[in-house]
């Protein structure tokens, strides 16, 4: 798990830095212009290279269950999105009609004989304790990287290929701490990993409630260093952890869930906190009445900033007592 956090994490390292390379030289057209050639390229070297490791069962794909989790995971993240700014009937019908076809997904997981996702695997303790922590810190992850960005685009007035090298040293820590964390995983367990990292996480999260117009592009990248040792310190370990307690036959479904989750995470926790930083920016600027000066909306986004990494805050020391429950499990039997 350490070495596939390396792998995944080594790419979103220099990724940013030519991003904005590429933005500032040419247009965002570009971003998806070049990557046509790059899936061209994964499409090859993959039909040449891969090989199945595993047996192949061809499993009946569920068309219905499909679209119930489109609709469900669909209606939730716009509903949330939407509300973080204005609650409307739109909103609450999103967020109903979401959260029924959700209820009509689970049910329907655990009445057919191929599900698309096993949710069994939540009968598992370990691993659904792993999943809860999973699900929060990749809502935390995701949303740090978006805010930073956004606040040294906007407030600090950098260029996007600035930025993008702002992230490089914190992407190549969180890479390197990853394969670390396996390591000291391996040895100590997770139990003696959470504290530690947890420290890391909430007190760089509490470092960035104090951004502001003034704040240095040094302290942020410090700040983002120690957020990028405290996450895989505690995310490599516990995914370990959750699939070490689930029985070899379930190792595919338990995978499939942590992929699943960390894509909801992202989108849920995206949506959350920039919607509280709009909501938080906007009521700033009505409170002042008059058309407001520049200097008044960039106040008005940092304040935005600020709740919105309180919030995370909240949700990093929600996850600090998720994460308290967690043990180290062996490997089930096959059911």
């Amino acid at each position: 798990m350490g070495m596939i956090g390396l792998v995944v994490m080594f790419a979103p390292a220099i990724g940013p830095t030519i991003a904005g390379l590429i933005i500032d030289w040419l247009s965002w057209r570009w971003m998806f212009y070049l990557l046509i050639p790059i899936a061209a390229f994964s499409v090859l070297f993959a039909a040449a290279y891969l090989r199945n490791v595993s047996d192949i069962t061809k499993p009946k794909v569920d068309h219905l269950s499909i679209v119930l989790s489109c609709v469900g995971f669909g209606g939730l993240v716009y509903g949330l999105s939407a509300a973080a700014t204005n609650f409307s009937s739109e909103t609450w019908g999103s967020l109903i009609v979401g959260s029924i076809a959700l209820v009509l997904f689970v049910y329907r997981q655990l009445s057919i004989t191929a599900p698309i996702l096993e949710l069994r695997t939540f009968r598992y303790s370990t691993f659904s304790i792993a999943m809860v922590l999973v699900l929060l810190l990749m809502m935390v992850m995701f949303s740090a990287g978006l805010l930073l960005s956004q606040f040294m685009l906007i407030v600090l007035g950098m260029t996007a290929f600035e930025v993008g090298l702002c992230g490089l040293l914190p992407g190549i820590v969180y890479a390197a701490m990853s394969l670390i964390s396996g390591k000291l995983f391996d040895r100590y367990g997770v139990k003696v990993l959470i504290v530690p990292g947890f420290v890391l996480i909430l007190l760089s999260l509490w470092a960035f409630t104090w951004l502001n117009k003034d704040t240095t592009v040094l302290y942020i990248i410090a700040m983002n260093v120690l957020l990028s040792l405290g996450i895989p310190l505690v995310i490599t370990p516990v995914q370990t952890a959750g699939l070490n307690t689930l029985p070899r036959n379930l190792f595919p479904h338990g995978a499939a869930i942590v992929n699943t989750l960390m894509q909801i995470a992202g989108a849920v926790g995206i949506v959350t906190f920039t919607g509280i930083v709009s909501k938080v920016s906007n009521d700033y600027l009505e409170s002042l009445g008059n058309t407001p000066a520049l200097s008044d909306q960039l106040s008005g986004f940092s304040a935005g900033i600020q709740s919105a990494f309180w919030w995370a805050f909240i949700v990093g020391a929600a996850a600090l007592v998720v994460g308290m429950f967690i043990k180290r499990a062996q490997p089930s039997k096959e059911v």
